[in-house]
C-alpha cells in the first residue's frame, strides 16, 4: 500500500518528471455526497470512475446528455447563443476541455474509495461518449460523458488527513488546477512514489 507524503517529499529531488513550466496539476471530482466540507469522509466515489482511470479514460461529470458536450457548450457560447440552465451548470466543467492538455496530471481524491487518490496522466484530447452506466446505482443512468484518454500514474493512493495535498484534494469545486508553489510539491511527490513503484518497494516514511 502507497502512502501520500507531500510535506516529506517536497524537497526530495530538483527534477520532476511529472512537473515542468508546461505541465498543470488538477483535482478532478468524480465523487457525490450531502456535504461540502472538506473532510473525505462524506464523500462516495461514484461508481465506475476507477475502472475508466485504469482502462485509460479520464472522466468528468456534469455530463449526461448530448448538449453537454463541452465542445458544443463552448461552441454555443462563442457564437452569442444562449444556453439552457443545464448546459449553464456543465460550462462550469469546461477547462476540462479548453485548458487541460497532454501531459497534465489529474487528481481523483476519494477514488477508488475514500481517503485515497488515485493519479494519471493526460495522454490525449477531450472526447464524448456514452459514459458510465449506473453511476448513482440506479442502474439506468448514464454521466460522465466526458473525457479524456489517460494513462494511470499512481492507482489508489493513501492521503493523510491535515496535510496540505488532503486540504487541496478537498477544497471546493468539481475542477481545480493547483497553484505553480502547489504543483511543484504534487510533482516531485508522484516522482517519489512512481520511483519506488518502479522498483517494487514498499512506500512508507523515507525519514524512518
Amino acid at each position: 500500500m502507497l502512502s501520500l507524503r507531500a510535506t516529506v517529499w517536497a524537497v526530495a529531488r530538483v527534477n520532476c518528471t511529472y512537473g515542468g513550466d508546461d505541465v498543470n496539476h488538477w483535482k478532478i471530482q468524480a465523487i457525490h455526497g450531502k456535504s461540502h466540507e472538506p473532510i473525505a469522509g462524506v464523500y462516495e466515489p461514484i461508481a465506475g470512475v476507477y475502472a475508466e482511470l485504469i482502462a485509460g479514460r479520464a472522466r468528468m461529470g456534469w455530463s449526461y446528455r448530448d448538449d453537454l458536450d463541452l465542445r458544443e457548450i463552448v461552441a454555443a457560447v462563442s457564437a452569442g447563443r444562449t444556453l439552457t440552465a443545464e448546459q449553464e451548470d456543465a460550462k462550469l466543467c469546461h477547462p476540462f476541455f479548453t485548458d487541460i492538455r497532454v501531459r497534465d496530471v489529474l487528481w481523483y481524491p476519494s477514488i477508488p474509495e475514500k481517503k485515497k487518490v488515485t493519479v494519471v496522466r493526460v495522454n490525449g484530447e477531450y472526447g464524448y461518449d456514452r459514459g458510465i452506466m449506473g453511476v448513482y446505482d440506479s442502474g439506468e443512468d448514464y454521466d460522465f460523458r466526458s473525457f479524456r484518454p489517460c494513462e494511470a500514474v499512481a492507482p489508489s493512493l493513501d492521503v493523510e488527513g491535515g496535510t496540505e495535498v488532503y486540504k487541496w484534494l478537498y477544497t471546493r469545486g468539481r475542477i481545480r488546477r493547483a497553484s505553480p508553489e502547489r504543483a511543484v510539491v504534487l510533482s516531485r511527490c508522484l516522482d517519489r512514489i512512481t520511483e519506488t513503484m518502479a522498483r517494487w518497494r514498499f512506500c512508507g516514511d523515507p525519514t524512518a
